[in-house]
């Protein structure tokens, strides 16, 4: 009963840690996503303050198209769908700023880990700046976007002609998650493993009434077996019954009246059976040299362990 409530209890506890674990990561990727968005939006009003002051007034219809003006002269640009002026502003916008004044990799990671820091605690990240298939990344690092564990973000296209892109890589390696789950749940968590433990290597253990222990042997009245250190001790009916008065017997003493009257009441003429039936039971625990029926006295018989009488 015990192992199966431990089986139970560890399971309960594999899931919940499993499942928050997943929650965290989940939450993880989301915030990574998030501070991306603002990093980008952040990043673009930067670069757009410094190098354009276009008058654009209100940019709140939807359009099939947009027009920029270059050293080339007009360019026009057609969307497949209708879109709202501000973002097809700032689609082409992206599309010319990467031209006199493209993304900078450590400058968007700044501002990414920035905003990510309102969402979970520091983590190491990473930006790919990539224009015209030719990618560029933040502190030269092309290599820890392939390590275990790394989540990358899908890559996220700019500009209008979509020669522009930027993906964000964080670090998601099980540690880090762990230290990002939320304290509640990470504190009962971790309660709830203290118990675990507890209970795992305590002596506790469920009482059965069946059961009867002396030392390392323990007597099961209900199946009539005998187990001594873990292993099975075969004894008849009436050996098990006598080692069973023995053993729930105050002092584990029994007198050879006590004996003959338990098993042969009625019966006259008996003593040689209680003889007998002492030495069958001796010869039952000979491979078991800690547990001993000694005669006290004439007619008085002790089962000790190791010597001593146990008070059970």
């Amino acid at each position: 009963m015990r192992k199966l409530v431990l089986y139970v209890l560890w399971a309960a506890l594999v899931f919940g840690l499993f499942n928050m674990y997943l929650n965290a990561r989940r939450t993880l990727v989301a915030s990574v996503s998030v501070a991306l968005e603002e990093a980008i939006l952040e990043d673009y009003q930067e670069r757009y303050d410094a190098e354009l002051k276009l008058s654009t007034g209100q940019l709140g219809r939807k359009v099939k198209g947009v027009t920029i003006v270059t050293e080339k002269g007009e360019e026009n640009f057609e969307f497949k769908d209708s879109i709202d002026e501000t973002t097809a502003n700032r689609l082409a916008t992206q599309y010319l700023l990467a031209k006199i004044h493209p993304i900078h990799p450590d400058t968007l990671n700044a501002l990414l880990q920035k905003e990510l820091k309102k969402y979970i605690k520091g983590s190491n990240t990473g930006i790919v700046y990539t224009h015209y298939g030719a990618s560029q990344f933040s502190l030269n690092d092309s290599l820890s976007i392939h390590r275990p564990f790394v989540h990358v973000a899908a890559p996220r296209v700019l500009d209008i002609k979509r020669t522009v892109s930027v993906q964000a890589w964080v670090d998601a390696s099980p540690w880090f998650v762990v230290r990002n789950m939320h304290d509640g749940a990470f504190w009962s968590l971790l309660l709830f493993l203290g118990v675990m433990l507890w209970v795992s290597f305590s002596s506790w253990e469920v009482e059965d009434p069946n059961k009867v222990k002396f030392g390392k042997m323990i007597l099961n009245k209900e199946a009539k077996k005998l187990k001594i250190d873990g292993k099975e001790c075969k004894l008849r009916n009436q050996e098990f019954q006598l080692l069973l008065m023995f053993v729930e017997k105050p002092g584990h003493m029994l007198r050879r009246d006590e004996i003959r009257c338990a098993f042969w009441k009625e019966e006259l003429g008996v003593e040689n059976r209680v003889s007998n039936l002492l030495c069958t039971l001796r010869n039952a625990l000979k491979d078991f040299p800690d547990y001993q029926i000694d005669l006290k006295g004439e007619d008085n018989y002790t089962l000790t362990y190791m010597g001593e009488q146990i008070v059970s």
